[in-house]
């Protein structure tokens, strides 16, 4: 290939590069600033980068591969609501696979054992799969109204987490510009899951 040619075209590739970055750059801008009136009107922050809300959390997906980070992070104004992407990296070389997940948690409730239930959709029937570090929580927890709270429409294939004083819910990812409205009803399905925890429970670990 001629020098020439070969310059144009790299120049081109590097062009087109830079053009996409200002488009996203600009996009972003747009989307962040649609949503300075409804944080505002919920008293909440945007923030764009906070790795310190997950730390000390090992419920999954956190703690597990590399270049771990919690992006476009919500806060409410009670610090009592939080809700981030969070992604990371396993693997490497051709093996190495991104992941990001939309996460929202409640922050002060009690410090239970690490207990972790995810709802799964298969042949048609609705199932949770329940992970505690101590059983017998993990069965005083799931009682009826609660196995009932889960099976709902808005917690199909996703995940909950209790630890630390916090209650977490796991969810694909969402556009920028949804991250309100997501939190919105995210934050309402762990409150009525957090108003479910028997008060025994909440007794000994608060």
């Amino acid at each position: 290939m001629e020098p020439i040619i070969a310059t144009v075209l790299i120049l081109g590739m590097v062009g087109g590069v830079g053009a996409w970055v200002v488009l996203d750059g600009r996009k972003r801008k747009a989307a962040t600033a649609s949503l300075a009136g409804p944080l505002s009107e919920r008293d909440w922050n945007l923030t764009v980068r906070g790795d310190q809300v997950v730390a000390g959390l090992t419920a999954a997906p956190f703690g597990a591969g590399s270049h771990r980070r919690c992006e476009d992070v919500i806060r409410s104004a009670d610090k009592r609501l939080v809700s981030f992407t969070y992604r990371w990296t396993t693997g490497s070389g051709e093996h190495k696979s991104d992941h990001t997940k939309r996460v929202t948690m409640i922050v002060g409730g009690p410090k239970l054992p690490k207990l972790e239930v995810e709802v799964e959709v298969e042949a048609g029937a609705d199932t949770t799969n329940v992970r505690a570090a101590d059983e017998s929580v993990g069965q005083a927890i799931m009682h009826p109204q609660m196995k009932e709270r889960f099976m709902r429409p808005d917690l199909m294939g996703r995940s909950v987490f209790f630890e630390k004083g916090r209650i977490g819910l796991v969810d694909d990812a969402v556009p920028l510009e949804d991250i309100v409205m997501h939190t919105d009803v995210s934050a309402a399905a762990l409150r009525e899951i957090d108003a479910l925890i028997p008060v025994a429970l909440r007794a000994k670990f608060s």
